[in-house]
């Protein structure tokens, strides 16, 4: 039986270049906008199982330009491991990206196109389940852990401007990283079984009060 997963995600969040003036200021805070997401993660490895997903996305009003992101896509996944365990759920990966990068914002009209890739570090940890451990017969403790990894996203984004101070978007984006795991059991020790990269599809909502 599979656990309802709960993943926070929090997409791209896109800051533009400013002035030092004081006038620069007024002007990229009436940009800001927050919004809502819901979308789906699918990751690589047929072992790890992170389905639906729901997030605030927080960001700036689409301008034509190049100017730096930064970007937390967070994620909690079931995980199995096969070729021992059956479709047992062995316990949950978290992981933790924080990056940062930069991207190219394109509009036409009331459609802004932009394509950015975001890269940095991701904080993983692996929470292995008590019925887990309690089905070995022959007891014994059960550990697993994960590594912290380098982590880097490419990502597209499509935004259309309903009104003047709402909008609704889509992105996709592939999720990299690749990270050491180690799973310790009474039959034996199981290392870099799981990957943690993923595809990302969402669609969602913002509002830009200020603009």
């Amino acid at each position: 039986m599979r656990k309802r997963v709960l993943v926070f995600a929090i997409l791209a969040c896109a800051i533009a270049s400013t002035s030092a003036s004081a006038q620069g200021i007024p002007a990229a805070a009436r940009r800001v906008g927050v919004g809502i997401s819901v979308g789906g993660i699918f990751p690589t490895d047929d072992d790890v199982n992170a389905g639906l997903a729901a997030g605030v996305t927080l960001g700036l009003a689409p301008a034509t330009g190049l100017g730096p992101t930064i970007g937390l896509g967070w994620y909690e996944g079931d995980l199995r491991l096969a070729r021992v365990s059956g479709s047992a759920r062995v316990g949950q990966l978290r992981v933790r990206p924080l990056m940062g990068g930069v991207g190219y914002t394109w509009v036409t009209g009331r459609v802004a196109t932009g394509a950015s890739i975001n890269a940095g570090i991701s904080f993983n940890s692996i929470r292995v389940d008590d019925m887990y451990s309690l089905g070995f017969s022959s007891g014994g403790e059960v550990r697993g852990d994960a590594s912290n990894s380098f982590a880097a996203r490419p990502q597209l984004r499509v935004e259309y401007a309903v009104t003047r101070k709402m909008g609704v978007y889509s992105s996709a984006s592939y999720f990299f990283t690749q990270l050491d795991s180690v799973l310790e059991t009474p039959i034996g020790r199981f290392e870099d079984e799981w990957d943690g990269s993923s595809f990302n599809l969402f669609v969602g909502i913002m509002v830009y009060p200020f603009k």
